[in-house]
């Protein structure tokens, strides 16, 4: 256990040596900013809506998980590419440890990265928010709608469903660049999905077939909604789907990663 930690560190620092890594997270912030910005001075919160100013704020920031997908699929995808692409790749296997777990500690690290790029904008989204807009109504949401659920828990649940195809997405690209030890192949067939896979599903909604289909089941607010994408569709079938998917995408990366033989 000690030398996997070790190897998970090793990881870590190898990432976080990066300035693109570094250059990541300025963006990110950059882009909380802007739309604080946006929403204070261009676009400002209507007094009407009687809602907490500062959990409309963060509200309008969930969606720069796209943001983090996106640079998360582009660390998944070098993490192990770039392995192979600079010959790096046998330095790792000399090693007394099973490759499994040398993959385990690659793998971990790119949910470590997008997990705490995701307390970066929350934090990021919290601290600004309050200094422009208090703190008031953090807590609970005085007569606002644009929550399904009171206060900071709707949020949190925001946070929860934009986090399942963030995984999904990376697990996704992480896959390919194993399989294919091709990193562009993977961010750019990723990114082409993580556009256009929610799109294709909706259009092809009416076919019964379409839950079958990963993107069908990405967005699981459809269920608070009320309004499943496919008729019949429901929460636990979603999980279920979305379970054997992840366990797929798992199990050809390890396979696939075990069996190659090294000639790099």
């Amino acid at each position: 256990m000690n030398i996997w930690l070790g190897l998970l560190q090793n990881e870590q620092l190898k990432l976080y040596r990066r300035m693109g890594t570094w250059v990541m997270f300025i963006l990110l912030l950059m882009a909380i900013v802007g739309i604080a910005f946006i929403t204070k001075y261009v676009l400002p919160i209507a007094a009407s809506e009687g809602a907490s100013p500062l959990l409309y704020f963060m509200n309008v920031t969930v969606p720069l998980f796209g943001l983090i997908t996106l640079f998360a699929i582009i660390v998944a995808a070098t993490s192990v590419a770039n392995e192979f692409s600079q010959g790096t790749i046998k330095l790792l296997l000399i090693r007394p440890i099973h490759r499994a777990k040398i993959l385990l500690a690659k793998y971990i690290a790119v949910l470590l990265f997008s997990m705490y790029m995701i307390v970066v904008l929350f934090l990021g989204s919290l601290v600004l928010g309050g200094v422009l807009f208090g703190f008031e109504g953090l807590w609970t949401n005085p007569g606002g709608d644009f929550l399904e659920d009171q206060g900071l828990s709707g949020l949190l649940q925001q946070y929860a469903f934009e986090s399942i195809p963030l995984v999904m997405m990376v697990t996704f690209a992480f896959m390919v660049a194993a399989v294919f030890t091709n990193s562009a192949l993977a961010i750019g067939l990723s990114m082409f999905l993580m556009f256009t896979g929610g799109q294709l599903a909706v259009l092809l909604s009416q076919y019964p077939w379409v839950k079958w289909i990963l993107f069908a089941h990405f967005d699981l607010r459809q269920y608070v909604d009320g309004l499943p994408l496919v008729e019949g569709m429901t929460l636990s079938f979603s999980l279920l789907v979305l379970s054997m998917y992840y366990i797929l995408f798992i199990l050809v990366t390890w396979l696939t990663f075990i069996k190659r033989d090294i000639t790099a």
